[in-house]
């Protein structure tokens, strides 16, 4: 059975609760399963819908079984910024900053950034940031590390989407 830690939220609280670690039954409704995450290397993709904030995103997961399932949350342009990871990556940080925003007067996510790590050549690669393109930078800073999974509050509009995130962060060995 697989174990994860959750953060604390960063970001406002609207919309519906999601944890990807999660997988609805096949009616779209409780009971909910575990997705069992491949946890040497459980992302493999995050495309990123943003301009004043970040409006949604979404991420493909690598499983246990050697297959991917995708997932989306908030609001999802048809021009993402696609971050492809390669095969020896691990998604080793995420950052940002979150909290109200004075054009929106609501909590949002402000912008967001993402540290990789090569655990093979052992580099690292920073995408980002995605979001504050008006260049406000309101809300406070937010870090967290290993994070093998995302969790937080969104709904389905054009725009604004995206709420808040927490991150879920694996217990035990992440990679080889």
């Amino acid at each position: 059975m697989q174990s994860f830690d959750t953060t604390s939220a960063v970001g406002g609280r609207a919309g519906t609760l999601f944890q990807d670690i999660y997988a609805c039954g096949a009616d779209g409704e409780l009971p909910f399963k575990s997705l069992h995450l491949n946890l040497a290397r459980p992302i493999k993709c995050i495309t990123v819908s943003s301009g004043w904030i970040l409006d949604g995103f979404a991420v493909t997961y690598n499983t246990t079984d050697g297959q991917t399932t995708t997932v989306e949350h908030g609001s999802q342009f048809s021009s993402p910024a696609v971050i492809d990871l390669n095969p020896n990556e691990i998604l080793v940080s995420v950052f940002g900053r979150a909290g109200y925003q004075s054009y929106y007067k609501r909590e949002l996510i402000s912008n967001i950034s993402f540290g990789f790590f090569d655990t093979v050549k052992g580099t690292a690669r920073i995408v980002g940031p995605f979001g504050n393109s008006n260049g406000a930078n309101e809300g406070k800073p937010f870090l967290c590390s290993e994070v093998v999974a995302f969790g937080g509050f969104a709904e389905s509009k054009a725009t604004e989407g995206l709420s808040g995130l927490f991150f879920h962060k694996g217990v035990g060995k992440r990679y080889e």
